[in-house]
């Protein structure tokens, strides 16, 4: 794919998306956690810690990203909010991030944008 395409889906991958990690297991009965966007259904990562995979759910939402930008096919935004739970509470998170990167004015055009982070075990 052409390098501009990479760039561009480099700077939307910045953006403040969900994501997603869950501890499951390998069918070796090892710990694994699994992370995911959901705004990129299909987006999804795996490491022995939440850091490794974290980092390469970076790596695949950059190719996901690239994939619908080669297709032609829009990008979806990061979700305005999220749900988690704590101690069987639920509770809404919401942050705002007014730094967004540079990107073509047709891409970012009257986005609000925001990032929640769910973890669960």
């Amino acid at each position: 794919m052409e390098t501009t395409l990479r760039k561009r889906a480099e700077m939307f991958a910045e953006l403040p998306y969900t994501v997603e990690v869950d501890l499951d297991q390998t069918t070796e009965n090892q710990p694994i956690y699994l992370a995911c966007v959901p705004e990129l259904p299909g987006c999804l990562a795996q490491g022995e810690s939440i850091e490794e995979a974290t980092k390469e759910l970076r790596e695949a939402r950059i190719d996901y990203i690239e994939s619908l930008l080669a297709g032609g096919l829009p990008v979806p935004m990061p979700n305005i909010q999220a749900t988690s739970t704590s101690s069987g509470e639920a509770q809404t998170i919401v942050r705002t991030y007014p730094s967004v990167p540079q990107m073509p004015e047709e891409d970012l055009k009257n986005q609000r944008l925001y990032q929640s982070v769910l973890v669960s075990t």
